[in-house]
């Protein structure tokens, strides 16, 4: 039997979307698992074990679909919960795979991001030194992701490079960051608590002074070996925060981490949906204004489908936020990881 997989989407989304793979080959030892992914975030599910083949380019992946035997294409919005209820967006692809036959839900543990990583890929820190790992921007996810839209109200390509869709998504005029002035406190106070603080993203993106620059030098999987050796993980709704949570093995399947501290700013994001029930030391630094209810605001992201247009209140979730807010969040994640 022939199964496919494919998700074309950013980083963060092929990490969620490892919590089944597992339990897919688990169930059927036998099948030959393809994988579809974008070339540019194959470096996030390469290395794992469970996949037998993968695909990175639509012309391929739409030739390796028409043979499969079973189809699993992950999407949340299959599963349309009342108002109130999130669960964990890797246990929504798990059930989707569940729905379709191919996963025993009863025999999986967790559901967990599963990362797969070579020696070379984890950089060990000096003895005696502690670490907070910084996700600052991204390009593709909550400063560029499409959740004030409603659905047909901005033209999107239904084909296109993420590249392109990244660009269509920031003009909706989001851009839920921690404020750039506000970093440079964060930085200071968390280098009086005793940490090197180093900063994880992309070459393009603007640089925190203070800061140790990674920006761009890292690869996906060295990015996430960091996260091994860092003590805490301070950041926005970005693939840096799903990396933090996810378990890292080597090679053969053992256990290097079962998960980094991560604080993270999530501003209008319900949180509700961001952590596995067993993310120790995950801790949610939001800010929430009840008088915005009744206009779908704070959250302005739920389980069933995106928001009501673009913020009217000039994102004032996430400029509320302050270092001391970071900072009671970062003892508070070392507090429940001991």
């Amino acid at each position: 039997m022939k199964l496919t997989v494919w998700r074309m989407g950013f980083a963060g989304d092929v990490l969620f979307s490892t919590a089944a793979l597992e339990g897919i080959k688990r169930k059927h030892p036998k099948a030959e698992l393809t994988y579809g992914v974008w070339r540019q975030y194959a470096g996030v599910i390469d290395t794992n074990p469970h996949v037998d083949k993968f695909v990175y380019d639509d012309a391929a992946l739409a030739n390796a679909r028409s043979k499969a035997a079973k189809v699993w294409e992950i999407s949340h919005e299959k599963y349309k919960l009342p108002p109130g209820e999130m669960i964990y967006w890797g246990e929504v692809h798990a059930r989707q795979a569940a729905d379709l036959g191919l996963l025993d839900l009863d025999a999986m543990t967790s559901f967990k991001p599963q990362v797969y990583l070579d020696i070379q890929d984890i950089i060990p820190k000096p003895a005696g030194t502690k670490v907070a790992a910084l996700g600052v921007y991204s390009h593709n996810g909550a400063d560029a992701r499409l959740w004030g839209m409603v659905r047909g109200h901005w033209a999107i390509p239904n084909r296109t490079s993420p590249e392109v869709y990244g660009r269509v998504l920031a003009k909706v005029g989001e851009k839920w960051e921690f404020q750039r002035d506000k970093w440079p406190a964060l930085v200071s106070s968390l280098n009086e608590m005793g940490f090197q603080c180093v900063q994880l993203g992309g070459q393009s993106d603007p640089r925190v002074p203070g800061a140790v620059d990674l920006c761009g030098r890292l690869s996906w999987r060295q990015s996430m070996g960091l996260l091994t050796q860092a003590d805490v993980c301070v950041t926005i709704d970005s693939f840096l925060l799903h990396a933090a949570v996810a378990t890292k093995y080597t090679r053969d399947g053992n256990v290097i981490s079962d998960g980094t501290p991560v604080v993270a700013l999530l501003g209008p994001t319900d949180g509700r949906g961001m952590f596995p029930k067993d993310a120790d030391g995950a801790v949610e630094v939001q800010k929430r204004y009840p008088r915005y209810a009744e206009e779908g605001c704070c959250p302005c992201f739920n389980s069933t489908r995106f928001g009501k247009g673009p913020c009217k209140h000039d994102n004032l979730c996430m400029k509320s936020i302050t270092v001391e807010d970071v900072l009671e969040g970062v003892e508070k994640a070392l507090k429940e990881r001991t």
